[in-house]
């Protein structure tokens, strides 16, 4: 049903998932340790919500500098969480593969696999 609903074909729009994010990230917030929390949940949303995963991995390049921006305010400029960086190297490195430029391939990230194919689907 989502492939039918969804454009591009089996993404959520970026509002939405930028608002998703946003949600975590100000949610988090209220918690003893903010950034695990942010690295806990987008660990497990790997398996229980791997669309989010996808659409986050495919809106990336519009959502990064907003959600680092929202993050840096509510946490004064402390660095972000490390699931939200490998979504960054994730993308670095898929362009680094797919680059016509041999030699200049990126070391693989330690993200999921579900994030790094849907890294590379992009680049």
């Amino acid at each position: 049903h989502q492939r039918n609903v969804c454009f591009p074909a089996s993404v959520l729009p970026c509002c939405i998932t930028g608002h998703f994010l946003k949600g975590l990230l100000c949610a988090s917030v209220r918690c003893g340790r903010p950034a695990e929390e942010v690295n806990r949940c987008w660990s497990q949303m790997s398996g229980c919500c791997p669309l989010l995963v996808v659409s986050a991995a495919h809106w990336w390049q519009q959502l990064s500098s907003p959600l680092f921006s929202l993050w840096g305010r509510l946490r004064d400029g402390e660095p972000p969480p490390e699931q939200l960086q490998l979504l960054t190297d994730g993308q670095r490195w898929a362009c680094s593969v797919c680059s016509v430029e041999k030699g200049q391939e990126m070391q693989m990230p330690s993200a999921a696999a579900l994030q790094l194919a849907a890294g590379l689907h992009r680049a």
